[in-house]
């Protein structure tokens, strides 16, 4: 894509403030350059960081599309947020991953288009899991929007049924959220069944998937998780509660199971029809790997090749 258009990327820097000033000052600096402006919506302090790009963007009349990322925008939609309105309204185009947020545009009789969050699909080889008893992979931050104590729970659960049943959690640790999963781990008995590996690189994570036989997601809120499209491209069977935009993205009993969020009576009992259903379930992880196919990124880029391509004629018309 680089070769037929000239890209220009900001900011790679965390720091709050550092990133702001990256991302205001390429705008001004590029700004006689620009034909159009890419701005990824996300939420808290860099939802309004992306507002601040779409005013300055209106304000030297420099077209821009947004790219609806974080669930949490679900909440700015519920209340009718000015200021989200306002930075989507001034948008040429909103681009949505998902039918999730793309409902929502077309609700506001706004421009959207879906195009998909990508991965690339070589990084992901497909190896079937062997269904023996349940070990289950948790990939997220530990923090209470994610629900990290449902995935105890459930586990809790199955050890019942099958004792050697374990838990590997990856992603970085939050307090008191860390300190609360440890407590409870405690208090169930836990301690010899469940793995925290903090952040890990990409190599190690599919190390994980090998070594793993089943992916659950716990979260009350979603849009479009990677981690999930991660382990459906890598041959692990999904369950996962049925939140935010995660319905539209796979589809329940021929993707995955999916169950209420907070329930660990139903995603146990989910987990079990894992096992104990291993015909549908080598059916459900093929078309969960035939959905990943076309998320690769060769395809995707496609897409976004379309739209710079058709904004590009519509602006020498």
């Amino acid at each position: 894509m680089g070769d037929e258009h000239n890209i220009i990327a900001r900011s790679g820097r965390n720091a709050y403030i550092p990133r702001i000033l990256d991302e205001v000052s390429a705008i001004f600096r590029y700004k006689n350059k620009l034909q159009l402006v890419v701005i990824d919506l996300y939420a808290y302090r860099s939802f309004y960081l992306a507002c601040l790009c779409g005013i300055i963007c209106s304000s030297l009349k420099l077209p821009y599309v947004s790219v609806l990322h974080s669930h949490e925008l679900e909440q700015k939609f519920q209340t009718r947020s000015k200021l989200l309105l306002r930075f989507l309204k001034h948008a040429q185009l909103n681009i949505c991953p998902s039918e999730f947020f793309y409902q929502k545009i077309t609700e506001l009789k706004l421009p959207a288009l879906i195009i998909p969050n990508a991965i690339e699909l070589g990084n992901y080889p497909f190896s079937s899991p062997e269904l023996d008893y349940p070990r289950l992979l948790w990939v997220r931050t530990i923090h209470p929007k994610y629900n990290p104590q449902l995935a105890i729970n459930t586990l809790h659960k199955l050890i019942k049924l099958f004792p050697q049943s374990k838990l590997t959690m990856v992603g970085p640790f939050t307090e008191p959220e860390y300190g609360n999963c440890k407590l409870l781990i405690k208090k169930l008995h836990l301690e010899n069944s469940i793995q925290f590996t903090g952040y890990i690189s990409k190599k190690e994570w599919l190390n994980l998937v090998l070594a793993n036989n089943i992916f659950i997601n716990t979260t009350n809120y979603d849009n479009t998780p990677v981690s999930l499209i991660e382990a459906a491209a890598s041959g692990l069977p999904i369950v996962s509660t049925n939140v935010g935009g995660i319905p539209h993205l796979i589809e329940d009993k021929k993707e995955a199971l999916l169950v209420p969020p907070d329930d660990s009576e139903k995603m146990a009992q989910a987990v079990l029809d894992v096992f104990r259903n291993k015909t549908s379930t080598i059916q459900m992880i093929a078309n969960a790997r035939n959905k990943t196919e076309q998320l690769d990124w060769e395809l995707v880029k496609l897409k976004w090749e379309e739209l710079f391509h058709s904004y590009r004629l519509s602006k020498s018309a």
